[in-house]
């Protein structure tokens, strides 16, 4: 960015363009795994340990609320670059 008039170097192509509306969409599915995976323990088709477990696997560890942390910075990013519709 240059500093003087505060214009970015560059703007997003559609490469750029295309792969933030690849996250995105990668985001909303993971998002709705974690829905509907919740939506299933909440109510009752799906014992604790099993929650535990898929949870785990969707998330590579993190608890939802460090998943949902990381979900509303990619929407307020992609907010931001005006790619999110």
């Amino acid at each position: 960015m240059n500093r003087n008039n505060a214009q970015p170097d560059r703007l997003a192509g559609p490469a750029e363009r295309l792969l933030q509306q690849q996250n995105i969409d990668a985001a909303k599915i993971h998002m709705l795994a974690v829905r509907d995976l919740s939506a299933d323990f909440g109510e009752g088709r799906i014992d604790p340990l099993a929650y535990r477990d898929r949870m785990w696997q969707l998330t590579g560890g993190k608890t939802l609320n460090q998943t949902t942390a990381e979900l509303t910075g990619i929407a307020e990013r992609a907010k931001t670059t005006g790619s999110l519709k």
